[in-house]
């Protein structure tokens, strides 16, 4: 099988918190990271390809509201691109 993936992944837990329109998941946990994306286990989600979603890191002073579109989605949770360069939202 042919890795298609851009960046390689690395393993990182971290604690964030996904905003999709009205609706807010506070407490959600990464699973890997690249430079261009991210895991997150959010089991239930109901999210679907080409969706626009924000990630903020929880606990984690003036963190920045990264802009993401969903790319992948499974049972467990969701993968995303980080969109515009490094993502930042003001």
């Amino acid at each position: 099988m042919c890795e298609r993936r851009q960046y390689p992944r690395m393993p990182l837990t971290a604690p964030v918190r996904i905003c999709y329109g009205e609706r807010v998941w506070p407490s959600c946990t990464t699973v890997d990271m690249s430079e261009g994306g991210l895991f997150v286990e959010i089991p239930g989600h109901g999210f679907q390809g080409g969706e626009i979603i924000t990630i903020q890191v929880c606990n984690l002073e003036d963190a920045p509201l990264v802009a993401a579109e969903v790319t992948r989605t499974t049972p467990e949770g969701v993968g995303v691109a980080f969109l515009d360069g490094e993502g930042e939202t003001d």
